[in-house]
């Protein structure tokens, strides 16, 4: 009875875990300018944080959005001069549209799901997915060479197509790498060309460019 007691706490401690900030305002110091006199306030900031999340997480597929894309996109894109950098690839479900007419937006949804678990599957943990909207996605690839690349791209691609539930699907993909000076906007036009180019011929492939 006292475990069952204990681990009740517990789960009710745990169900109130709040998100606070603490600011603190010196009022005054001693001779070696150590605060002697301070007071602080404590601001719960747990539906602050709700809320921004909710304005970057898409809700049916848990991925980051279009909104995240470009508030990281200028903070955290690097790329070294090594040889080695950062792939920008865009990529979305083939014959979606039919998948919604044919049998459903439930079922178009589904594959949504899906499609986004087997991208998660072949990425690495600190490469990002991002969902722009509909049916295309963003992947940024954390550092990578020209020469691993297509290893990486070549998995995407073969891992979606194993998807079976709700239906069969493929991916098509156009990618480039990522230069010192690419804005997004630069980045998305020229993988957007690639993809299009993609859908123009086989799908279920992809095409990439280096500049």
């Amino acid at each position: 009875r006292d475990v069952e007691r204990s681990r009740g706490l517990g789960d009710v401690y745990k169900r109130q875990i709040r998100h606070c900030e603490v600011k603190i305002e010196v009022h005054s110091r001693d001779e070696q300018d150590i605060p002697i006199v301070l007071t602080g306030v404590n601001i719960d900031t747990t539906e602050l944080l709700v809320t921004q999340k909710k304005a970057f997480i898409d809700p049916l597929t848990e991925t980051s959005n279009r909104n995240k894309l470009y508030e990281m996109y200028e903070d955290e894109i690097s790329v070294n001069t090594t040889g080695s950098g950062r792939l920008f690839l865009i990529l979305d479900l083939d014959s979606f549209k039919s998948i919604n007419d044919s049998q459903g937006h439930q079922a178009g949804d589904l594959a949504l799901k899906a499609f986004t678990k087997a991208i998660n599957s072949s990425i690495r943990s600190d490469d990002e997915l991002f969902r722009l909207g509909g049916d295309e996605f963003v992947i940024i690839s954390s550092d990578i060479s020209k020469k691993q690349a297509p290893l990486l791209i070549e998995r995407i691609i073969r891992n979606v197509s194993k998807v079976s539930r709700p239906t069969n699907i493929s991916t098509s993909i156009g990618a480039v790498f990522l230069s010192k000076t690419m804005r997004i906007d630069d980045a998305m036009s020229l993988a957007d060309k690639e993809l299009y180019k993609v859908k123009g011929g086989s799908r279920g492939s992809y095409l990439m460019i280096a500049v």
